[in-house]
């Protein structure tokens, strides 16, 4: 039976409906800086099998950048790397990628980020993490090329266009980020 696919159209090794519309909820709430996106814990504990669900529950807590947050991340992150071995690829980088920066290798992470968004350029989650990163470490040209590509991959989600709006504001082309 074929993996349930994301809104992107990514699939998630799950059998679970209900898992996939958690992790689409989740990075709607992302991309929009929602208020809700902590509704993924729930899922994430009715649904302990999802190694990418449980990642993200990870990324949920290192979203904080703080040492109580990186805590409360381990265990989420832990699970999901007990479970990457049933995972697509994509999965088993995102955790690979969440469990670098888990750990305070940024930079790591960030390599990890480039590679989804080489492979898979429709994840925006991915691109949002990227992101953060590099926003973190003023790479602001890198900002602006990974928002372009998700933009020519994925035009028909706003939030791709957002994200190059905010790459450009960052990189102080008013005009072009309006």
């Amino acid at each position: 039976m074929p993996l349930p696919r994301d809104r992107f159209g990514h699939p998630v090794t799950t059998a679970s409906p209900a898992t996939v519309e958690a992790i689409d909820h989740f990075t709607l709430e992302i991309l929009s800086h929602g208020k809700n996106a902590g509704a993924l814990l729930n899922a994430a504990e009715a649904d302990p099998g999802c190694a990418i669900l449980q990642a993200h529950a990870g990324a949920l807590h290192l979203f904080l950048q703080t040492a109580d947050g990186v805590a409360k991340a381990a265990p989420f992150l832990a699970r999901a790397r007990e479970l990457s071995r049933g995972a697509t690829e994509r999965e088993r980088l995102m955790i690979q990628a969440l469990d670098a920066w888990g750990a305070g290798d940024t930079g790591g992470a960030l390599d990890f980020h480039l590679i989804i968004a080489l492979h898979w350029p429709r994840d925006l989650l991915n691109l949002k993490l990227a992101q953060v990163h590099q926003l973190n470490r003023g790479d602001r040209a890198g900002m602006r090329r990974l928002a372009e590509a998700a933009c020519v991959h994925a035009p028909e989600f706003g939030h791709a266009w957002g994200m190059l709006a905010f790459a450009r504001e960052q990189a102080g082309v008013l005009d072009a980020a309006e």
